[in-house]
This record gives structure tokens, C-alpha cells and sequence, in this order.
């Protein structure tokens, strides 16, 4: 697992590291059902409130979810699950989807537009309070 840097969606601040000479700031994981995630100290490695920002890429587009207690198990499977669903979205491609299982795979090939997170300086209801979207 390698490091991530990430830009605010709606500030385009870099958000920095804990362990880099820049202060950090709070930021939230907003999901597209509505909930906000405050991750107070990100320590570049894509976790925000203890969770994995590619896991929930699998998770809030209903792919699979995590069992009670198992969130951690789930996040380590999901995750490279999550980066291929990502980032092939951002190039607007087709994701490969061959290591995957067949259950995973119809889940994903269903999918008309993957859902993202947006990761900004403030709760999804700020964000959206004036009627603009803000971007990634």
C-alpha cells in the first residue's frame, strides 16, 4: 500500500499528510447516501474515519458490504476491487474485471454510473447548501 495525496473537492486544497511538515486540517468523506466521514488527521494511505476511501467506492455502490465486525477483512478484499472501479472511472473506461468473481463482476458490469466519494473541508450539507457541485 503505497502513499495517496488527494485535493479537497471543494477548496482544491492538498490535503496533508500527519507525518509532513504542513499542519493538517479535519476533512470529510462525503458519501453519495447522504452520510459525512470527519477524517481529522490523514495519514496517506486512503483511510478516512478508519476506513478505506476504495472500499467504500464497493460498498456504496451496493457491490458487497462489509459483515458485522468484519470492516477490516472487507476493506482488504474490496480494495483493489475499488481502485480498478475508480480509477476506470475517472478515465471513463471500461474497467477490467477478470480476476474478479462472477457475482462481482455482473454487480459491476450492472452499474450505469459508479457512485464516488467526495472528499472536501466540510460536510456534504455545507457542500451542497448553495446548489453547486463541486466536483471530486
Amino acid at each position: 500500500m503505497g502513499f495517496s495525496s488527494w485535493i479537497t473537492a471543494d477548496t482544491k486544497e492538498s490535503i496533508p499528510c500527519s507525518g509532513s511538515s504542513r499542519p493538517t486540517f479535519p476533512v470529510w468523506l462525503n458519501l453519495p447516501d447522504g452520510r459525512a466521514i470527519e477524517e481529522t488527521r490523514y495519514d496517506g494511505y486512503s483511510r478516512f474515519g478508519n476506513r478505506d476511501f476504495y472500499a467504500f467506492v464497493v460498498e456504496i455502490n451496493d457491490i458487497a458490504k462489509p459483515q458485522s465486525g468484519r470492516e477490516r477483512e472487507f476493506d482488504q478484499k474490496s480494495r483493489d476491487l475499488g481502485i480498478t472501479l475508480y480509477y476506470a472511472t475517472l478515465d471513463k473506461e471500461k474497467p477490467d474485471l477478470r480476476r474478479y468473481t462472477e457475482a462481482e463482476r455482473k454487480k459491476c458490469e450492472e452499474l450505469l454510473v459508479v457512485k464516488l466519494p467526495r472528499i472536501s473541508r466540510h460536510p456534504a450539507k455545507e457542500l451542497l447548501a448553495d446548489g453547486q457541485d463541486h466536483g471530486r
